[in-house]
């Protein structure tokens, strides 16, 4: 299910909620229901037709709205040096406090475009979700990497170090137009 049907469902209960379960209401749902359908439908098109979005699509956690998000919002990586920039630039990196030769970091800066950051942390949840599903047998090393990482530092902080992972990835699949390595491509 997309992330726009999720939202459309909670749309639907908010209104049933308002409305109870009259006739307008649930005509006002279902007109809604359609709307995001065609929407949705039309994003995936879109992502059918972009080489750079098709590419995103291979890595685990990343769906069509989110690859037709960073192939829309990111035209030329070139303009970030390396993935950590990226990462930066998203604001998935920690501040730096740094001082002759000590590098102290802070806290996770949120600056930059909120939008694909969140994108970000939601498809960091589905790779959370399906690395822990997978037997430890079948698991890729990104996979691995993700359970490991969850037993060491907790949910939200896995969260945003899968998607700081992610938005890596993405630069390296990006400016080099290049897909990824086999063991790296989904968490499954």
């Amino acid at each position: 299910m997309s992330e726009i049907t999720i939202v459309g469902l909670d749309l639907a209960k908010r209104i049933i909620s308002v409305h109870g379960e009259d006739a307008t209401g649930l005509t006002h749902v279902r007109e809604l229901d359609a709307r995001l359908a065609d929407c949705d439908r039309d994003i995936a098109r879109d992502v059918q037709s972009d080489a750079r979005a098709q590419r995103l699509l291979r890595l685990g956690g990343i769906g069509p709205l989110t690859a037709s998000a960073f192939a829309a919002t990111v035209m030329d990586m070139q303009q970030f040096r390396c993935g950590r920039q990226f990462a930066a630039w998203l604001g998935l990196t920690p501040r730096q406090h740094s001082t002759g030769g000590r590098s102290r970091l802070g806290r996770i800066t949120r600056r930059g475009d909120a939008y694909l950051r969140t994108l970000l942390i939601q498809g960091a949840r589905s790779a959370l979700q399906a690395a822990q599903r997978a037997a430890p047998t079948r698991r890729s090393r990104l996979a691995t990497w993700v359970v490991t990482t969850y037993a060491r530092i907790g949910y939200r902080r896995t969260l945003v170090a899968i998607a700081n992972k992610h938005a890596r990835l993405v630069w390296v699949m990006l400016s080099r137009d290049e897909p990824l390595r086999a063991h790296l491509m989904s968490i499954e």
